[in-house]
């Protein structure tokens, strides 16, 4: 459940835009909580039993997180925005909504009594904006939304609070533990290899084979050369199922065995999993379902 009469930031290309605060010196943008929702669908796909009642069941898969806000504009907290005050207010969030239309956005909130903040991740602009009237409030309804199936936690996980950020597990077996009750996440991993040909798989997560997933990297499956010496770096984003040297320099998709290969996720609970070949940092932050 969100908490939509907490602080929450919007943080757009040009700048950043407050609800809930009513002394923000640009107007009272004031969250209504129960015109607001948190959803995710879900593709279900069912098919009758031939001769039988009922229907199997297969494989369902979470779409991207969505929320729809409704903003009143208030003055302050006791004048309602009227006129020009009205109008900028309106322009300022058709504005920042705009900057997201396509690019990058954060929708940031503070839960009541949690130590971090929590944010939808990559947010875009889906909805345009509705705008009503409610004793004589304006009010602006939209919808933004994410690829990602989950809101996530500010702050990353770290092996040492006050070191670098990430998890480690070097070569051979570890274990990773996610909240009971967090969702399952799609980890970046930064791989550090000690040989032409790597793996790391997780071994507490399998398909629906039930066989274990897996990432496999050969160095000489493809032209060139897949070697990466030390310091350098594989960067893996398990979501977005991408792989490049250092983060940003050359695309090393083409020395990932696609046949044994599974962009695996964590599951809350505890993964333990084997990096063979290689050390292998994970870069992640706790998240939650919502809907």
């Amino acid at each position: 459940m969100i908490e939509f009469d907490v602080p929450f930031q919007l943080d757009t290309t040009i700048g950043t835009l407050d609800f809930n605060d009513p002394d923000n010196v640009n107007g009272y943008f004031l969250l209504m909580p129960e015109r607001c929702k948190a959803t995710r669908s879900l593709r279900v796909t069912t098919n009758p039993i031939p001769q039988a009642d009922g229907v199997l069941h297969h494989r369902r898969f979470a779409d991207g997180t969505e929320i729809e806000l409704a903003v009143a504009l208030w003055e302050t907290p006791n004048d309602i925005a009227c006129g020009e005050t009205r109008r900028t207010m309106h322009e300022m969030l058709v504005a920042h909504l705009d900057a997201i239309l396509n690019g990058p956005g954060r929708l940031y909130w503070q839960p009541s009594g949690y130590g971090d903040l929590r944010m939808l991740e990559s947010a875009r602009w889906l909805e345009p904006i509705e705008v009503s009237y409610e004793s004589g409030v304006p009010i602006c309804t939209f919808t933004i939304d994410s690829p990602f199936p989950y809101v996530m936690d500010v702050t990353e996980r770290r092996d040492d609070p006050e070191g670098s950020p990430g998890l480690l597990i070097p070569s051979g077996t570890g274990t990773i533990t996610l909240p009971t009750y967090s969702a399952a996440f799609w980890p970046v991993i930064k791989v550090y290899p000690d040989a032409l040909a790597w793996s790391i798989i997780n071994t507490s997560v399998t398909d629906e084979y039930g066989d274990q997933l897996l990432i496999y990297f050969d160095g000489a499956r493809a032209p060139g050369s897949g070697n990466i010496p030390n310091p350098h770096y594989a960067e893996i984003d398990t979501f977005r199922e991408t792989i490049y040297y250092d983060g940003n320099q050359a695309n090393l998709k083409p020395y990932i065995d696609p046949e044994a290969t599974d962009y695996f996720y964590l599951k809350p609970g505890a993964n333990v999993i084997e990096a063979n070949n290689c050390d292998a940092l994970f870069l992640i932050n706790n998240a939650w379902v919502v809907g």
